[in-house]
């Protein structure tokens, strides 16, 4: 009984492309690219990652190496200096780079949920995935999410059919995709071991083709580690030990300052990094609640609750057929990473995204389910005029595609104009303002202390960050790194109130506007100056002093 759940595919024995799967493809392909050009003002900055990945990107292009990619792989800053090298913008370049792969992901998702499931899934699947304005806007960011979700599901694709087939070809592009998968995002290393265990380790536990299979897992494999080695030998020699990924103890302490009430724990000159043993043996309590108010953060802020409802019964309708079990061990294994993330890590939309595509295609299931069970309705039974032309007529798919214009509609208001606050988006934009207002106004290529590393990125400055620390050691920080400027924009206010003294030309309210300061200025502790000052109601505004000699 256990062996007919998990032996074969769902329900679609045929492989073959038709002429329907090409069209299909091909209009979703252009209501996804419609979208997503429509959605493309939406980042009118860059994501704080985003920062790194451009600067890695400029790195590695000025021949300076790979060593910027500890803390983030290197795979999307190459994309973006590739593309750069066409556009002359490198926050352009990211921005097109997820535009691309956002707008291709519908493809591998058609694939893969048609390979599992059945036409009717597909075209519902690839419809829900077009129209998600999660996905949408991510295509709009320089962040790797739509390169790693296209990459991924373009692998498992690759890896189920190596694992029907038996050919090596599929294996050796699964195995490269996953390598390139992983190079974007550390967790696709999770991924492959729960995948490759599931289409390969019942055949051989069965003795069904047992070389065979075994030769697969290894081509896979020995393809991954062709494309991951390099990165994985890098880190090693960078940081002195073994690990996939070196970014897991910084985002760890944004989670753990969650729990310990100290948003700024990696900015404290005491914080020395943290691993994931550190936080089971020295804070078991956080890996309960952190679980608890990660599972409430998904259930009401990933997907509306009817959506939640059809993908939980794709999961589990049709367990009559045979493989049933073996298809959706398979997407649930790509879904491996989650676990970690919802016991360690604080989830939001961005940290869920790599996973909304394989609920939508279980969402997708769950309509085509619904549609089986309206043709079991007496009336509508076999034989009768009207079930066959429901049984013709695309229901699940028509109702994805409404499904998916609903979610989408709240969200119509994406790239139009209207006057900004910076209580709108937490200061993002207005930091971008007032980076390139610095720009015009500070020694170009100076080294500033600032908070924000998108006011520095559109200041084309060198950064010092502004350690979680009294007034006096902010200082002496700012002198020991050699920064000329100390910002402080008024989000400080309520994250450095230590900072105060340098924050009071912003509280007053008879200033408004630019001012340039020359001559002694205001000078609100020994050895700096106020040289520059912008207040206006619409922004959190920013004094700018002089570190003196």
């Amino acid at each position: 009984m256990i062996g007919q759940m998990v032996e074969g595919s769902d329900i679609n024995p045929d492989s073959q492309l038709h002429r329907n799967d090409l069209l299909s493809i091909a209009g979703v392909l252009l209501l996804a690219l419609s979208l997503r050009i429509y959605t493309f003002p939406i980042a009118r900055v860059i994501a704080a990652d985003g920062i790194s990945y451009v600067n890695i990107a400029r790195s590695i292009f000025r021949g300076e190496g790979f060593a910027g990619a500890v803390h983030f792989p290197p795979m999307f800053p190459l994309l973006i200096g590739l593309v750069n090298l066409l556009v002359g913008d490198d926050e352009l370049a990211g921005k097109l780079v997820s535009m691309f792969m956002g707008t291709v992901l519908v493809v591998p998702v058609y694939l893969l949920a048609r390979e599992l499931f059945s036409r009717q899934t597909a075209l519902a699947a690839s419809l829900l995935v077009a129209l998600s304005p999660s996905l949408a806007k991510l295509s709009s960011e320089v962040l790797t999410q739509s390169t790693y979700l296209a990459l991924i599901l373009s692998a498992l694709y690759c890896l189920w059919r190596s694992a029907e087939s038996l050919r090596s070809g599929w294996g050796v592009a699964a195995g490269l995709l996953l390598g390139a998968a992983y190079l974007t995002r550390p967790e696709a290393i999770v991924i492959l071991v729960a995948s490759t265990f599931i289409v390969f380790a019942v055949p051989v536990m069965k003795r069904r083709d047992v070389r065979l299979h075994l030769k697969m897992l290894c081509i896979v494999w020995g393809a991954f580690f062709v494309l991951a080695t390099p990165y994985i030998l890098l880190l090693h020699n960078l940081n002195g030990s073994w690990q996939l990924s070196g970014k897991s103890s910084v985002t760890l302490a944004d989670s753990l300052g969650w729990y310990l009430d100290r948003p700024d724990l990696k900015r404290e000159p005491s914080f020395a990094g943290i691993g994931f043993m550190d936080v089971i043996r020295r804070y078991p309590d956080f890996l309960w609640k952190n679980s608890v108010r990660n599972i409430q953060s998904l259930w009401d802020e990933t997907l509306p609750v009817h959506v939640w409802l059809l993908m939980l019964l794709g999961m589990a309708a049709g367990t009559a057929r045979v493989g049933w079990l073996r298809s959706r061990l398979f997407i649930c294994g790509a879904c491996a990473p989650l676990l970690i993330l919802i016991v360690f890590f604080f989830l939001g939309n961005v940290y869920t995204a790599p996973f909304l595509p394989f609920f939508l295609i279980f969402a997708a299931q769950g309509l085509v389910a619904l549609q089986q069970q309206l043709l079991r309705i007496p009336a509508l039974r076999a034989g009768s005029d009207l079930s066959g032309r429901i049984s013709r007529f695309p229901v699940a798919a028509v109702t994805g595609g409404i499904i998916g214009v609903i979610m989408f509609m709240p969200h119509i208001s994406f790239g139009k104009a209207k006057p900004y606050h910076y209580d709108d988006d937490g200061a993002r934009y207005d930091h971008k303002l007032i980076g390139k207002m610095l720009k015009k106004n500070l020694p170009k290529r100076s080294t500033v202390m600032a908070r924000d590393a998108r006011l520095t990125f559109y200041a084309d400055m060198s950064r010092v960050d502004i350690p979680q620390a009294d007034l006096e050691e902010i200082l002496s920080v700012a002198r020991k790194n050699h920064a000329r400027y100390i910002v402080a924009d008024g989000t400080l206010l309520g994250m450095r109130p230590q900072m105060l003294p340098l924050l009071k030309p912003l509280l007053s309210s008879s200033l408004q506007g630019l001012f340039i300061v020359n001559g002694e200025g205001y000078r609100p502790v020994p050895g700096l100056r106020l040289v520059l000052l912008f207040t206006d109601p619409a922004s959190a505004g920013v004094a700018v002093y002089e570190l003196l000699e």
